[in-house]
């Protein structure tokens, strides 16, 4: 007969499996944890670039699929959450491909600069550097957004109030190399696209010199 300790040994460990599996408790990144409470709910704040989507998408008690087309335009889902950080910002998740390649924390009451870049960094995966201010003309001129390079594939940009203003309204982290490939994805398909029109003209061609003739 199995003990009572052996039995609430096992019991832990498979509460522990159903945590890893269905409450999104594990690691997005490698070496980055998602903290997440109780199923269906995760920590916004514990969110990072390049987490799985399925972390976002089970979380149905904290995040919502956003339903707009202009949200699903590139084949990507965005993601609202439904509580906000202890700033007070609501979050957005952009994911493709499976993985979340932008996040933006919108703050209906402004915050400062410095408490935006706590945010920043927490968006950050571990293999990203420190945010470092881009110097003017080196593509941080756009009036009013402050643009951070942290490591070499992800920008962090801080949306101020009004240009030179210290309160920030929106922080978002966005990974390059997700871009890029969603552009090259989308230049491949036009490719197609022209190829394909050219093949039905060229098929379409000979019936009508027929009908001319």
């Amino acid at each position: 007969m199995m003990s009572a300790r052996t039995s609430r040994s096992m019991l832990f460990i498979a509460l522990a499996a159903v945590c890893s599996m269905q409450m999104g408790c594990g690691s997005g990144t490698a070496g980055d944890p998602v903290v997440g409470t109780k199923q269906g709910t995760v920590n916004v704040e514990g969110l990072k670039v390049g987490v799985p989507e399925g972390i976002i998408k089970d979380a149905v008690l904290t995040f919502v699929l956003d339903e707009q087309p202009a949200a699903k335009s590139g084949g990507r889902n965005q993601y609202l959450s439904r509580t906000k950080d202890s700033k007070g910002g609501q979050f957005s998740a952009q994911c493709k491909d499976g993985e979340c390649f932008r996040l933006e924390a919108i703050y209906e009451t402004p915050i400062s600069k410095e408490k935006a870049l706590e945010t920043l960094t927490k968006m950050l995966p571990t293999a990203a550097g420190a945010p470092e201010l881009r110097a003017a003309g080196e593509g941080n001129a756009t009036a009013g957004v402050e643009k951070y390079d942290c490591g070499e594939t992800i920008v962090g940009e801080l949306f101020l109030v009004e240009p030179k203003s210290d309160l920030v309204r929106l922080v978002a982290a966005t990974d390059k190399s997700k871009m890029k490939k969603k552009k090259a994805d989308d230049e491949a398909k036009a490719d197609d696209a022209k190829d394909a029109d050219a093949k039905d003209k060229e098929a379409d061609a000979p019936k009508a010199e027929g009908k001319s003739e």
